[in-house]
């Protein structure tokens, strides 16, 4: 009988302490579901039914935006893109994205971190290949794509932890010669991957803007090093280490007005962005700071403001043709240029840029600004003759197709 007793108390003993730890898994698992932070929602999915993913639409990613801190933020786009694309590939996600942000001007404003990660998923998705992960990305959200799968080649997996300290400086300059080699033939690509690189390089080095210059120094053209230069001054205005940037919110020239003469002409082409972190929308005080830059970079200057208002008409804002009449007349077409090379840059094609220049109501603007798109089109993103014409045909208001066809 002794036995028997034992064998029971032992049963009565596993179901008391089965039930016991069911109840503290289900609790795990129901708090973690309960949690508003989108990472854990989906931290707790995968722990309930992995095979069971349920897809969210692409809009549900500015969630994320709720987030304390941009590295926090960065870390939430990229689990919510990693498992889209269990159901996605990268292209289908892409064109759900310019989609979707269509109709939602948050998203198309922020489209292009989300295309960061988008390209940081696909390099890691395809064997950790530059060329791999470049076939699958497209322009959409000024080619975020492409930039994001260069971050990934250079920083890892280790990518926004707090310190990365995988690749040494050494390590990085000579890497930075061989990134992009493999694209040497193919234009547009190589700029991405080119522009990609200096936003990496810049993260790496933890925003010392001296030090990154210097590794893009290592590459061997001007073309490519100015490429280069160009992502890293990006990177020094978004990045997510606010604190290290090389940026004077009382001195709306810096660092451009520091730098060697070589560095000068991309610091300024995104200059006014810094300046907007200053003066908001403030057109006047921005005009009024480019005017101040330095000999041979005011022209550069208003570029960069006409690249920044670019966002203003993808959403059906009328703010660039305000600022076109507050501007000097023999800057106007400096800030026209800047404003349809993003335009362009984002579609790579006349999708957006036709549309502006068929707006603008001075004719020899208008004229200038439809020659230099197409100028663009043809030699910055290598668009053939035939498809230049087609994209007349399909983008420009029915009024000025042949305006358009006859500048080709």
């Amino acid at each position: 009988m002794k036995i028997y007793k034992f064998l029971l108390i032992l049963i009565i003993a596993l179901l008391v302490f089965g039930c016991i730890g069911t109840n503290n898994i289900n609790d795990k698992i129901n708090n973690r579901q309960n949690k508003t932070n989108f990472t854990s929602q989906v931290n707790a999915t995968e722990l309930v039914n992995p095979d069971k993913l349920k897809e969210r639409p692409i809009s549900e990613i500015l969630e994320c935006q709720k987030e304390n801190s941009k590295r926090e933020q960065e870390r939430c786009y990229d689990n919510f893109i990693k498992d889209k694309m269990n159901f996605k590939t990268t292209k289908e996600l892409l064109q759900e994205m310019d989609e979707a942000a269509n109709n939602n001007d948050n998203l198309r404003l922020s489209c292009h971190d989300f295309a960061h990660a988008i390209g940081r998923n696909t390099y890691r998705k395809f064997n950790n290949s530059i060329p791999a992960a470049f076939s699958q990305c497209v322009q959409t959200c000024h080619a975020g794509c492409y930039h994001g799968a260069i971050q990934s080649f250079f920083l890892g997996d280790n990518y926004q932890q707090q310190s990365d300290d995988h690749v040494t400086l050494v390590q990085m300059r000579e890497k930075v010669k061989l990134a992009c080699k493999p694209l040497e033939g193919n234009v547009k690509e190589l700029f991405q991957c080119l522009h990609g690189m200096g936003h990496a390089i810049l993260y790496y080095v933890d925003n010392n803007l001296t030090l990154a210059l210097s590794i893009c120094d290592e590459l061997k053209t001007d073309y490519q090093r100015q490429s280069c230069y160009g992502g890293e001054f990006m990177e020094n205005v978004v990045s997510v280490n606010k604190e290290t940037r090389q940026i004077k919110l009382d001195s709306p020239l810096y660092p451009c007005n520091s730098l060697e003469e070589k560095y000068k002409y991309q610091c300024y082409l995104m200059q006014t962005s810094v300046m907007m972190e200053i003066f908001g929308d403030n057109t006047d005080k921005m005009v009024e700071s480019c005017d101040k830059a330095d000999n041979g970079y005011i022209e550069t200057c208003f570029k960069s403001l006409g690249r920044d208002r670019s966002n203003h008409f993808r959403i059906k804002n009328d703010l660039p043709f305000q600022d076109i009449k507050k501007i000097d007349k023999k800057y106007k077409m400096d800030y026209v240029s800047g404003l349809i090379y993003a335009l362009l840059d984002n579609t790579w094609n006349g999708y957006y840029a036709f549309p502006f220049c068929s707006k603008l109501d001075d004719k020899d603007l208008k004229d200038n600004c439809y020659r230099t798109a197409i100028n663009y089109l043809s030699l910055n993103l290598d668009t053939s003759k035939e498809d230049i014409k087609k994209s007349c045909e399909e983008h420009t208001p029915s009024e000025d197709k042949n305006y358009c066809l006859e500048r080709v």
